[in-house]
């Protein structure tokens, strides 16, 4: 392997050894919290306090609500606002370096497998050149492509809380009457 190509790998290997872990964010407590987390136009998920959950994008933020577009424009005032959940934007720097990687690896066994050949019928150098050059641009390129498929992790960023400071937990007791079915259904939300 060439000076070039043994610098390469290092390089590759060093970068995705030390790649820092992200941690997560904790939700914010009020609507003004939000407005550094979210922006306008981006989609998120909000639901309200009877339970139900708006899918849309955002138009408008403020420390009274948010309106959501979603066929029409849903407007949520900020008492109304359990939770608001969007999708993290995936960087593709991992998947495109991680396509470079395994590129390169097959690159250099293109080149291993061009200078243990013995026939004289190809040339070595040229062999190694287009292999430590063609693999890794492709896998990276595939790689890149994906990662973009791979949609982003949901996260929840607004979670209201209740009057006395605790995380908005509920209990649901609603009667059951049918003519086959008499009960209680009893629900934990949080």
């Amino acid at each position: 392997m060439t000076g070039r190509a043994q610098t390469l790998v290092v390089l590759v290997g060093w970068v995705l050894a030390t790649a820092a872990p992200s941690s997560a964010q904790e939700p914010a407590a009020s609507l003004d919290a939000l407005a550094g987390r979210v922006h306008i136009g981006q989609v998120i998920w909000v639901t309200d306090a009877t339970g139900r959950e708006a899918r849309g994008r955002l138009e408008q933020l403020s420390r009274d609500g948010l309106v959501v577009k979603t066929n029409g424009s849903e407007t949520f005032a900020a008492a109304d606002v359990r939770r608001v959940r969007a999708r993290d934007r995936d960087s593709l720097k991992n998947g495109t370096l991680i396509g470079l990687g395994i590129g390169g690896g097959m690159g250099a066994a293109w080149c291993i497998g061009a200078l243990a050949d013995d026939s004289g019928d190809i040339d070595a150098g040229v062999e190694c050149a287009e292999g430590l050059t063609v693999f890794p641009g492709l896998g990276a390129l595939i790689g890149l492509a994906v990662d973009a498929a791979i949609p982003g992790k949901m996260r929840v960023i607004y979670q209201a809380s209740s009057s006395d400071g605790a995380p908005g937990a509920r209990l649901l007791v609603a009667p059951l009457v049918s003519s086959r079915v008499k009960g209680v259904a009893v629900s934990f939300a949080f």
